[in-house]
C-alpha cells in the first residue's frame, strides 16, 4: 500500500463530512374517488352554416335572369325567347335568405 492510499483511507475513516439525504416525498398514486354533482348547462349554439329545410322561394320578383336567348324548333317555324334564371333567392325554415347564383348556359 502506498502512502497516498494510506492517507486516503485514513481520511475516509476520520472524515467529518455529513451525508446529505434526499427529502422524503409523499407517496403518489391514484386520487381517491369522490362523488360530485354539477348543474347541467345547455351548450351554447353557434352558427353552424347549415340550412334549415325546406327552402322556399318567397317572391318570384326577386329572380334575376341572364340575357335573352332564342330556342328554335328543328324546322325553324317556332322560336321561343327566354332568359334563363341567373339568381334565385330562397328562404329557409328559420327565415334566413340564401341567394343561389346560377351559371349562364353557353
Amino acid at each position: 500500500m502506498s502512502d497516498r492510499d494510506f492517507v486516503r483511507n485514513l481520511n475516509a475513516l476520520v472524515s467529518t463530512r455529513t451525508r446529505r439525504e434526499l427529502n422524503q416525498l409523499e407517496p403518489r398514486g391514484a386520487l381517491k374517488g369522490k362523488r360530485v354533482s354539477a348543474a347541467y348547462r345547455e351548450p351554447v349554439r353557434q352558427g353552424g352554416g347549415g340550412l334549415a329545410s325546406p327552402l322556399t322561394e318567397q317572391s318570384y320578383a326577386l329572380r334575376e335572369f341572364h340575357d335573352s336567348q332564342y330556342l328554335f324548333t328543328s324546322d325553324g317555324v317556332f322560336v321561343w325567347e327566354f332568359g334563363p334564371p341567373k339568381k334565385l333567392v330562397l328562404t329557409d325554415a328559420n327565415g334566413d335568405t340564401h341567394p343561389i347564383n346560377l351559371a349562364s348556359p353557353e
